[in-house]
């Protein structure tokens, strides 16, 4: 995986920041690395914000981030997604035996669906860095 990964706990939730250049299988590896936080906090709500992404010039399509989550993670987990709509899948199936993965445009949404208006204007927290790797899937 080629991208910076940054996690921050904030009020009721696990925050990830993700940027870099997005390549094939990113998705698969970023969820199971939101997996292994999310069990090392205790935590079922996350944000994941990928809006600092850029496409490899090798990944044609839509990152199929939404379906990688739904599969990796367990059906309590709530996960909202702050991505371009251009870039993700965004196939609204939702099967009761997976997490609940939905898409927003605006932060501020996103923090509303996830812990209520006072989660949306509380000051961020500082970030730890996850993880770098050396080294879109869609």
């Amino acid at each position: 995986m080629n991208l910076i990964v940054s996690t921050r706990i904030e009020d009721r939730h696990l925050r990830f920041e993700v940027q870099g250049q997005w390549r094939y299988n990113d998705a698969l590896n970023l969820a199971y690395q939101v997996k292994a936080a999310a069990m090392r906090e205790d935590v079922d709500d996350v944000l994941i914000d990928l809006r600092r992404l850029t496409r490899s010039p090798h990944a044609h399509g839509k990152f199929l981030v939404c379906d990688r989550l739904r599969r990796a993670l367990p059906p309590s987990m709530r996960v909202a997604l702050l991505a371009p709509v251009e870039m993700v899948d965004l196939e609204a199936r939702q099967d009761p035996l997976q997490a609940k993965v939905v898409l927003f445009a605006s932060e501020r949404a996103a923090l509303m669906w996830l812990g209520g208006i006072h989660a949306a204007i509380k000051n961020p927290s500082v970030l730890r860095a996850e993880g770098q790797a050396a080294g879109k899937e869609t």
